[in-house]
């Protein structure tokens, strides 16, 4: 077997390549699920975990990048990667209010519990009709724009990228 053959061979194979550097910004939100990480259509082995990256091998030209947790997605992603070359790509939560959210609905949750005196009607209405919006953000992004529930972006803030 000629092994300089193989070395000639493999070497021009990765110069035909670029990669991605995905990282996942660390959050409260999905930090026990993995996003799976679909290129240009193709499933990757490799989940993004909360807070890690992931480096990825891409055809040189213009690819696509999505990630996927349960039922909702990010939006598509398109880059231009010379061969050679190093992309680096962040992925985060699309919710952008979501702890404003999630702050209002447990002040309202664990408020009620903890009031001991009556409270008049019209302020249970209040309760209510806030908290029902709360819950509709939530299902806004889980149902109707759960193609955006995460956001893919250009990672201008990465120390490897100057």
């Amino acid at each position: 077997m000629d092994y300089n053959r193989l070395k000639i061979k493999s070497t021009a194979m990765s110069e035909l390549f670029g990669r991605i550097v995905l990282e996942r910004e660390s959050s409260f939100l999905n930090r026990l699920k993995g996003f799976k990480v679909v290129i240009n259509d193709a499933v990757q082995e490799k989940k993004i975990m909360n807070g890690s990256s992931e480096e990825f091998q891409v055809p040189g030209g213009t690819n696509t990048i999505v990630c996927k947790v349960n039922w909702c997605r990010s939006n598509t992603f398109s880059f231009n990667v010379k061969a050679g070359e190093t992309v680096y790509l962040k992925v985060s939560s699309g919710m952008k209010y979501f702890w404003v959210a999630y702050a209002i609905l447990m002040v309202l949750l664990l408020g009620r519990t903890f009031i001991k005196q009556h409270v008049n009607f019209e302020m249970n209405i209040v309760v209510i009709v806030i908290s029902f919006a709360v819950l509709g953000y939530f299902l806004f992004y889980t149902v109707i724009r759960r193609d955006k529930y995460l956001k893919i972006e250009e990672d201008q803030n990465s120390i490897f990228a100057k």
